[in-house]
């Protein structure tokens, strides 16, 4: 499932948040492990957007994202996995764009 789609230019390094504290809060569950994978849906070649860290909480990811070549799109795919044996996966859309 795409959660958001974001527009950066190639020098940006920003940080951005996904929240799990409405879908954990229903069962107590928290999150255990995240990791993520970067491909460029316009250039399979393409690896310039680099998902540098990730950080996370109990109910809350970051995830710190730097890179990218204009005019290229990028999806970051990553995996949630909670104490309780839960999983969900979700894509983040960036466009590269020079301004």
């Amino acid at each position: 499932m795409i959660l958001e789609k974001f527009t950066k230019q190639p020098r940006d390094v920003k940080d951005y948040d996904v929240t799990y504290g409405d879908w954990l809060a229903v069962s107590g569950d928290t999150i255990r492990t995240v990791t993520a994978t970067v491909e460029c849906l316009s250039d399979t070649t393409n690896t310039s957007l680099v998902c540098d860290a990730i950080e996370w909480t109990q109910t809350f990811v970051k995830f710190w994202v730097s890179g990218g070549t204009s005019p290229h799109k990028y999806k970051l795919t990553f995996l949630v996995q909670t104490a309780g044996a839960r999983s969900d996966e979700c894509e983040l859309i960036f466009n590269v764009k020079e301004v």
